[in-house]
């Protein structure tokens, strides 16, 4: 999003191991200028509130259970200004049988690797999505992994000249 738009300016929050390589990749990217970091665990960092336009849950709501995916859900919100976006990416499946076949698979891989981790179906990111107070929007198929997609959710509030969001 930095590279494409000159006025963006990305905040990342995660481990500080996590946000060394961030901190590097945008160095090498030439953003380093644009950038904040908030080191920690989302479940305990204090998050500012009305502060961001955009957040992204990209491979994360998968490792938590469902109680606390919808928390983690409306932890965020709070953070987001007015007319802001939350973009939930995750494996979502695509109603098609090779597309739901995957998910199926990542769900068996979560089951594997983690105690508690679950491919949530979009229905309940919806559900958890309008729980926090936002409207569920689009949802963006992503390529690569077959399955993957996007969310992408508006906090009410303001809106363009145009009057699109």
């Amino acid at each position: 999003m930095a590279e494409r738009h000159a006025e963006t300016r990305v905040t990342a929050l995660d481990f500080p191991t996590v946000l060394q390589a961030f901190r590097i990749q945008a160095e090498h990217m030439g953003l380093s200028d644009r950038i904040g970091m908030l080191p920690g665990n989302f479940h305990a960092i204090e998050i500012p509130e009305d502060r961001f336009d955009r957040i992204v849950l990209a491979n994360v709501l998968h490792l938590e259970p469902p109680e606390q995916a919808a928390a983690l859900i409306g932890r965020v919100t709070t953070a987001l200004l007015p007319g802001g976006d939350l973009v939930i990416v995750e494996m979502l499946g695509d109603g098609t049988p090779a597309g739901e076949r995957a998910r199926a698979i990542y769900g068996l891989h979560l089951a594997l690797r983690t105690r508690q981790g679950k491919a949530h179906i979009l229905s309940d990111l919806r559900a958890w999505v309008e729980q926090a107070g936002l409207i569920a929007g689009e949802v963006i198929a992503l390529e690569t992994p077959r399955g993957m997609g996007a969310l992408v959710a508006h906090a009410p509030g303001k809106e363009s000249p145009t009057g699109e969001r």
